[in-house]
């Protein structure tokens, strides 16, 4: 699905990793996108979090062990 305008609310947390991304990737142009609210840039920043440490450490000893 791709969209030529779309206005979005990126102020409110995700319920699922990336989804903001995706939404802005649908629309073909920058200036196709319109931001309903401000929102901070730091949601975008990586946290360190147990869960993604452990996915990260969970990936490594996975894929160590690929024939």
């Amino acid at each position: 699905l791709t969209l030529s305008r779309a206005v979005l609310n990126l102020n409110q947390r995700e319920h699922c990793l990336d989804l903001s991304y995706v939404a802005v990737s649908r629309v073909e142009t920058l200036a196709g996108v319109l931001f309903k609210v401000p929102f901070d840039f730091d949601r975008f920043i990586a946290v360190n979090s147990a869960v993604s440490i452990d996915r990260e450490l969970d990936y490594t000893i996975r894929t160590n062990q690929l024939l």
